[in-house]
């Protein structure tokens, strides 16, 4: 709840990002049962295409969660 808080209220701050999605990468069939990892990392880089810290952080989440292709495009 807390990673979900944080990334709402500051949208830039990449760990907060970073962090929810592994979060629910991890235990998100425990946590959120059909909640995408991804979601709101995605829409915050869609948000702020200037951020290439968050892109880059994106893409690097993307590649650790075996999405190549996804991380290619960001890329």
């Amino acid at each position: 709840a807390q990673a979900r808080r944080t990334v709402a209220e500051h949208p830039g701050f990449v760990p907060g990002h970073t962090t929810l999605a592994n979060l629910l990468w991890e235990y998100g069939p425990a946590l959120a049962p059909g909640d995408d990892p991804a979601a709101r990392y995605a829409e915050a880089v869609r948000q702020q295409p200037g951020n290439g810290a968050l892109r880059l952080s994106y893409s690097q989440f993307l590649m650790a969660s075996r999405q190549p292709e996804a991380a290619l495009a960001q890329v």
